[in-house]
């Protein structure tokens, strides 16, 4: 996908990989709404992005993701103040077990709202043009995670959520393109587990050491490989330290 002169919104965009797309598709010269549930980071973000990209091409709004309307109210601002939708990343998310009812809501509930409202926005039967949907998942949601079950859970869900919309005539008919990013560990603050937020600490060392921890560097890597590459409808992509990344 060209993404020069495309519009995206990325969700959970204050800071972390979130941040991070949202700065690799600014530099690829798309124009981009950032949002997120904590307004500090976010102005922080928006007004370094500002600064290097110009205001024409960044908005920022804030926004908790298991909150319909404020959803809702991120999408028809985005499309009002920088005229269009092209690409939308459903990153939000959180990793502590012992929220682990809020955790659905953001992780796998955040990213089903998000997804039938970018595919409202991009359907072509409503003034839409189609485009691509990332949806951020997990190697957890590929495979079982000892010490983090629910979390696990949610981004199974997210993985066969996208993988089911893929086989859905609706998505294709409509040109909208939609991915699974499923990165193993990278060093952002989702790391930094409070006491209880997982099942097990020496599990959780275990799962360091066998899986290793990524830069966010390649994660963005892997991010920019799913817009570039047109024929992943529907796919997952992984990506590890250890083994790279792969479409499963």
């Amino acid at each position: 996908m060209q993404v020069a002169n495309k519009v995206a919104l990325v969700t959970g965009s204050g800071k972390g990989l979130g941040k991070a797309f949202a700065g690799a598709l600014l530099q690829r010269g798309a124009r981009v709404c950032i949002s997120d549930v904590d307004p500090k980071t976010l102005q922080t973000t928006y007004d370094e992005y500002t600064s290097q990209y110009g205001r024409e091409n960044v908005c920022s709004i804030p926004c908790d993701v298991t909150v319909e309307s404020d959803l809702k109210d991120v999408f028809s601002k985005t499309r009002g103040e920088l005229k269009g939708l092209d690409i939308v990343v459903n990153n939000a998310g959180i990793a502590n077990e012992a929220m682990w009812d809020k955790m659905v809501d953001i992780n796998l509930k955040g990213v089903i709202r998000g997804t039938l409202l970018a595919m409202d926005a991009m359907k072509t039967v409503n003034g839409g043009k189609g485009g691509v949907i990332v949806n951020v998942a997990s190697m957890a949601g590929i495979l079982p995670v000892a010490h983090v079950p629910a979390y696990s859970a949610a981004k199974h869900g997210v993985v066969a959520y996208t993988r089911s919309w893929a086989k859905n005539p609706e998505s294709t008919d409509n040109n909208i393109r939609m991915v699974s990013l499923c990165p193993a560990y990278a060093k952002t603050d989702i790391l930094k587990m409070d006491k209880g937020a997982a099942h097990g600490e020496v599990l959780v060392e275990e799962s360091f050491d066998k899986l290793g921890i990524m830069s966010v560097d390649t994660v963005v890597e892997a991010f920019l490989k799913i817009l570039d590459d047109s024929d992943n409808h529907g796919k997952a992509l992984s990506v590890t330290k250890m083994k790279g990344m792969a479409y499963v």
